[in-house]
């Protein structure tokens, strides 16, 4: 029985989960995680799952995912004026096709590092001339430590990794030169999350394994020295066609290209977004 929640990394007896016998509740957050067998994870995310697996086409949609990269950037920036996009040295975990990293480029920052453990995702960010690691390789962590990164960004992802608060944990103690952490994720102590239960639209294991709580980051991030936490509550533009999906077939939607160029705005208040700090530390003996 595991006594470590994922999400706040606190010691405590995990305890049953009403929706189902695979995952555990942390009676301290409220956050709840998936305890059942995985598999390969990295085989989740094959180029299926960005046409016709979790996304319909992710790169028709492109324009619109596009959209919320760009406020989650200007929300990051928001919280870090003592940064120049010059001086960012980004590096964003789970960077996907490299979309974000595009948008990065586009505003000025030029040193940008990705991790991602799709080999299929891997080989599309480097054909649009960056560089991703994978976290899995024997040089995985001497590479970040070279680059190190100032900011670490991860757009959706806590709740795909196995271990989220080890995997944070270990990046801020062996990079020394991170000053902020950004992400978003789901919040399943949202009302939404709690009045649908199993019908809530986030709720998939095993693609999703972690499902946080805003409790849970205001325990975690103090824990490991990021004591100015802001969270606050994002809404996405998605593509209609992931709307009409739910009645006409993927066929016929990939065949209407510009179904996936019309953007529809919804905010459930059932993500969250976080912006953690480090607190206390010399940041600019750091990054001379």
């Amino acid at each position: 029985m595991e006594t470590t929640c994922r999400n706040c990394a606190q010691q405590t007896e995990l305890l049953p989960h009403p929706h189902g016998p695979d995952l555990r509740l942390c009676p301290l957050c409220g956050a709840f995680q998936f305890v059942g067998p995985l598999g390969n994870v990295a085989e989740l995310y094959t180029e299926h799952y960005y046409t016709g697996g979790e996304y319909i086409n992710y790169e028709l949609a492109a324009p619109v995912y596009q959209r919320n990269f760009v406020r989650k950037l200007q929300i990051l920036k928001s919280h870090t004026p003592h940064l120049s996009f010059s001086e960012m040295r980004v590096l964003e975990l789970g960077s996907a096709l490299g979309n974000f990293m595009q948008v990065l480029r586009d505003a000025g920052v030029q040193h940008i590092l990705g991790v991602e453990t799709s080999e299929y995702a891997r080989r599309r960010v480097v054909e649009r001339g960056f560089q991703a690691l994978d976290p899995f390789s024997a040089d995985y962590a001497e590479s970040v430590r070279k680059f190190a990164p100032n900011v670490i960004c991860a757009w959706d992802v806590w709740e795909h990794l196995e271990r989220p608060a080890e995997v944070f944990g270990a990046l801020i103690e062996q990079n020394p030169s991170v000053e902020v952490v950004a992400l978003s994720t789901v919040d399943s102590g949202a009302l939404i999350p709690r009045l649908r239960g199993k019908k809530w639209r986030q709720f998939h294991p095993p693609t999703h394994l972690n499902y946080p709580t805003r409790a849970s980051f205001k325990s975690y991030f103090p824990k490991v020295a990021f004591n100015d936490v802001n969270i606050t509550s994002f809404g996405y533009h998605r593509p209609l066609a992931e709307y009409l999906a739910e009645f006409l077939p993927v066929r016929v939607l990939t065949g209407i290209p510009w179904l996936f160029r019309i953007p529809l705005y919804v905010n459930l208040y059932d993500i969250q977004l976080v912006v953690a700090t480090r607190v206390g530390h010399d940041l600019a003996s750091v990054r001379r």
